[in-house]
């Protein structure tokens, strides 16, 4: 409703203009002059309606930001993007106008040969193309403006640049320089050269539109002039252009920095000896042209600027285009390894630094080791905290067992850890969000929606290790309102007004009860009790809310009171999205218990550019999408689930582009020592962050140049099944204690695999606790040895005869089943391999944990519970193991009794006392066994 008496108000302006079209129609007469007032009149309030809706929009956005206590974020954003905008604006209308207006100008004084002429030519014959011009220059002008506009973060990072202390090799240049004030060169010159083609198309259109409508009032020395005229403003633009292009030529050498010419990716050979002089040669050759077009500004012969033009193009074909392009074939190409070797050296190291693959601790693991049943208790607090229960089937068991209500959800399960009567234990944990689109169609009212049904409530968690005799989770927290048992964490504010799935706006503190949790055959009702929220205690909020959320109903009789509280922007994504647009984000925030009771979700963010020189460029392994060859996980952001707020927390301080943010916006960053101990005890090495580096890593671990060009030790990130599908092995959190650690530790994890085979060649670890959180370790594999793969295991589980008739006939009953994670558990220098399986009925998505599948060394078996899988397989081995021991014993004792024969028969009784002796000793020995 409302905005539809904003249409009318617009309506309203164009109503002058519609009389005047309507009365031109019925006298058959068109009088321009009212209908340039008419349609300035329309434009004008146009204008006037756009900006007081943006301003309303405006205002709502700097509440926001003050209720968040960031209004200095706001400012900063807003100032330098219209500061940026009516700057462009202005630069465009100006020259744009003043342009045009010389061409119409020159035209006009050519054709009247008075000045009543004049005056006549320009207020009646030119008003619908001065109409036309003047739309198109606005309309040319807001484009450029929106343009520089959208580039604000370029000019900011420009303007509180720093220096790295890292310099690259070819032109000795700070990378600081590539990261901040290279993009704002090229975003400057770029900006420039679209000017100037904007300018020339209008120039040229006015020539077309003026210049005939007078060219056939002109004589032979008007045309004369004319064509002079025109030599002159083409002279003009083409000295104009050249200078641009030096400007882009000279930029060009340092995007030679980004060149991917080579065998990777970075400045090659042919880059640095041959390119870097073709872009030199060249930018003489358009100064020698740029003063060339000067010279015809004076001369306006045609001929010369065509030469020129000529001269310039056949310059850039032979020197930019095919000059390089020859040392490249004839030159680099039969030789390639051995030119491009110092520059394969500066991929690898820029490329290692930008993706922090440096700081990581390289290792050896032999995989050789035996373990056993002492082993096992050694590692007993590894063993208990291996995890059956795959998150994916896990949830669809939640949202049968514990969504209860049709309207909650649980959008996803994270893994974390937690002190459980003093141990400490891996722990999944879902939050349990509402959802208003799952409301019946009768209950999606605007109360309910937005007054009534505000938030969700609590969580549900279980140990990674543990189920029900009928395959379920045995919870440690569950329903409503929660219950934790097992000595988990109590909840004691378990309302979620902020999360994943809380896209839509909500009132609190109104005369309208929220729903809280179902109690039984009824609901259980509340009363927001935070400080969350914008306060809507003016006719003016009021307003502003109406016309941005829910029209006239927030100005007539509704349930909001002097006290009522508008959330909006509750999704996480937009709501920390809006404060930091510039950093990029984990594709999965997660939910904490902190020692309060209350419920804070933690989220990794990074700093990430693709202007890093040298530094091969990757796309897709982060959730934006973004091509990028540069990143840092330096901000962890916390947010509140039930009041809002939102604090960002800096954990790499000597991250740049994170310093130069901090200057950039100096309240907006908390340094980490700041964060309370109890989030800083469930920080996690984010996911995202450690597959971009193994992707990263699997090429780059090599690092002699020779091997790296060869591809001869290229890795990949291994390979598993989940259900029926073969997918790469997602990262995944373990706690273990590695090797020449006191004591078990939390930890994220990858293998890796070569190329094209499945075996095992090694694991990266991204460490989470303590003094270790953010370092990365790498353990390889002996490369004579092998040392089974997931994919390989799968084989050994497809080829088991009993499981494999299992899991066959299991298919044949009508269920499904689901091939969880295999997860690769190192331990003592050993590998033990735990894939857990369940079944799944094709009517109700509720996976069902049946078995689990454990393997080491040469052994494979399965049982119901994890223990008893662990005892086949380690009582197998001691039996083969004892076997083998007993045969040894008794060869031995057949070697020492052939010998205590032959030394008493050749009469050596003293000899062969000695192994009589050894022979009575292993007897003794083998009556111990």
């Amino acid at each position: 409703m409302l905005g539809f008496i904003v249409a009318i108000l617009f309506a309203l302006f164009y109503i002058p203009l519609l009389r005047t079209c309507w009365q031109a129609i019925k006298m058959r007469k068109f009088i321009w002059e009212n209908v340039r007032v008419s349609l300035t009149i329309a434009i004008l309030g146009t204008i006037f309606m756009l900006l007081i809706l943006k301003l309303l929009n405006i205002y709502t956005e700097f509440l926001w930001f003050d209720s968040l206590k960031f209004v200095s974020v706001f400012w900063t954003i807003l100032s330098w993007k219209w500061g940026l905008f009516f700057g462009a604006a202005l630069f465009s209308l100006v020259f744009l106008k003043s342009n045009v207006f010389s061409v119409r100008r020159f035209l006009i004084r050519l054709q009247a040969k008075t000045k009543k002429a004049y005056d006549e030519i320009w207020q009646t014959q030119l008003v619908p193309a001065n109409i036309l011009f003047n739309l198109l220059i606005i309309l040319c002008a807001i484009l450029l403006a929106v343009w520089a506009m959208s580039r604000w973060e370029t000019v900011l990072l420009f303007l509180n640049r720093m220096n790295t202390g890292t310099t690259e090799p070819i032109f000795k240049l700070d990378t600081g320089f590539y990261l901040f004030v290279f993009p704002f060169l090229t975003l400057v010159i770029n900006w420039l050269l679209v000017f100037f083609l904007v300018r020339t198309a209008l120039q040229l259109l006015a020539i077309l539109v003026y210049g005939v409508s007078a060219d056939k009032y002109f004589d032979i020395n008007q045309r004369r002039l004319f064509g002079r005229h025109l030599i002159y403003l083409f002279s003009k633009d083409l000295a104009f252009l050249s200078l641009i292009l030096i400007g882009k030529t000279i930029l060009a050498i340092f995007n030679l920095m980004y060149s991917t010419r080579g065998v990777v990716f970075g400045a090659s050979f042919t880059d640095v000896f041959a390119q870097i002089t073709a872009y030199e040669t060249f930018i003489f050759v358009l100064a020698g042209a740029t003063l060339l077009f000067i010279i015809s500004l004076f001369v306006r012969k045609g001929r010369l600027l065509i030469w020129t033009i000529g001269a310039v193009a056949f310059a850039w074909l032979i020197v930019v285009i095919i000059y390089p392009a020859i040392i490249q074939q004839y030159v680099v190409k039969p030789n390639e390894l051995a030119k491009e070797t110092p520059f394969i050296k500066y991929n690898i190291k820029f490329t290692r630094d930008a993706f922090n693959l440096n700081s990581i601790a390289e290792k050896e693991f032999s995989a050789q080791g035996v373990l056993n049943s002492q082993s096992l208790e050694q590692n007993a607090a590894t063993i208990e905290n291996i995890r059956l229960w795959d998150w994916r089937a896990l949830w669809l068991t939640f949202k049968q067992i514990q969504e209860i209500r049709l309207y909650y959800e649980f959008d996803e399960v994270d893994i974390d850890r937690y002190w459980l009567n003093g141990r400490y234990r891996q722990v999944m944990l879902s939050p349990r969000e509402l959802s208003t689109d799952q409301l019946p169609a009768r209950s999606k009212t605007w109360i309910n929606q937005h007054f009534k049904y505000t938030h969700g409530y609590g969580v549900c968690a279980n140990a990674v290790n543990e189920f029900t005799s009928e395959g379920l989770p045995k919870l440690l927290i569950k329903d409503m309102p929660p219950v934790n048992v097992s000595g988990a964490p109590e909840i004691t504010q378990p309302q979620i007004y902020f999360g994943e799935r809380t896209d839509t706006h909500c009132f609190v503190k109104t005369s309208e009860q929220e729903f809280d949790y179902p109690l039984g055959s009824s609901n259980q009702y509340t009363v927001y009790e935070g400080s969350g929220g914008i306060l809507i205690n003016s006719f003016l909020r009021r307003l502003a809310f109406a016309w941005r959320f829910d029209g006239l109903r927030l100005l007539l009789p509704n349930p909001l009171t002097p006290e009522s509280r508008i959330m909006f922007r509750r999704d996480l994504q937009q709501r920390v999205r809006a404060l930091a647009p510039f950093l990029a984000f984990d594709d999965d925030p997660y939910l904490i218990i902190d020692n309060n009771g209350k419920l804070w979700w933690l989220w990794d963010a990074y700093t990430i550019s693709n202007m890093y020189p040298y530094s091969e460029r990757f796309k897709g392994l982060l959730n934006d999408k973004r091509e990028f060859n540069y990143i840092r996980n330096s901000v962890k952001v916390a947010i509140d689930a039930y009041n809002g707020r939102v604090r960002f927390y800096v954990v790499d301080p000597a991250d740049p582009l994170i310093q130069v943010y901090m200057k950039i916006f100096p309240r907006l960053f908390f340094a980490i020592d700041e964060m309370p101990d109890d989030f800083v005890s469930h920080l996690r090495y984010p996911e995202d962050y450690l597959r971009v580096q193994a992707s990263v890593y699997r090429s780059y671990h090599m690092t002699d140049p020779q091997v790296f060009y060869n591809k001869e030790d290229l890795w990949e990130i291994a390979t598993e099944t989940y259900i029926s599908d073969v997918r790469e092995v997602l990262p995944y959190y373990v706690i273990l204690r590695l090797p020449d650690n006191q004591r078990e530790e939390f930890l994220q994890m990858i293998p890796f695999t070569p190329t094209r085979k499945n075996n095992m060649i090694g694991w990266m670890a991204g460490r989470c606790d303590g003094e270790n959180y953010g370092k990365l370790i790498v353990y390889q594999f002996p490369k004579d040895k092998l040392v089974y793969g997931p994919m390989q295991i799968e084989a050994r589980i497809d080829q088991d005869r009993e499981i494999s008739a299992q899991l066959t006939l299991w298919g044949q009953l009508g269920s499904r089943v689901i091939r969880g994670n295999l997860l690769v558990i190192p331990m003592n220098d050993a590998l033990l391999y735990v894939e857990p399986l369940y079944l799944q009925s094709e009517q109700a998505k509720m996976p069902e944990l049946k078995q689990i599948i454990v393997a080491h060394g040469d052994r494979l078996a399965w049982g119901k519970t994890f223990a008893e899988a662990l005892d086949l397989v380690f009582s197998e081995q001691e039996d083969a193991t004892r076997s083998t021991s007993a045969a040894e014993l008794l060869q031995t004792a057949r070697n020492h009794f052939r010998q205590y024969k032959e030394l008493t028969g050749k009469g050596r009784f003293n000899e062969a006392a000695s192994h009589l002796d050894a022979l009575e000793k292993l007897f003794r020995e083998a009556g111990r066994k």
